[in-house]
């Protein structure tokens, strides 16, 4: 799955009630220095195309394509 280093991990439902989007962008601002050697893991099932808002707005936050899984 691309884990490797120590990781968040998000172990609610795919509703949006969920507020996946605030918990990337509460971890989008923390310190980079705690966010370097940490992942963002999602384990529940979103569709592709909520998949990619994801990654988008992790992008916008400044997580890395390899921080958010």
């Amino acid at each position: 799955y691309g884990i490797g280093n120590r990781f968040v991990l998000y172990n609610g439902g795919s509703d949006w009630r969920k507020n996946q989007e605030g918990l990337i962008e509460a971890f989008g601002a923390l310190p980079k220095s705690v966010t370097a050697s940490l992942q963002l893991v999602f384990t529940c099932r979103f569709s592709g195309e909520y998949i990619a808002r994801l990654h988008a707005l992790a992008a916008k936050c400044g997580i890395g394509r390899g921080n958010l899984i």
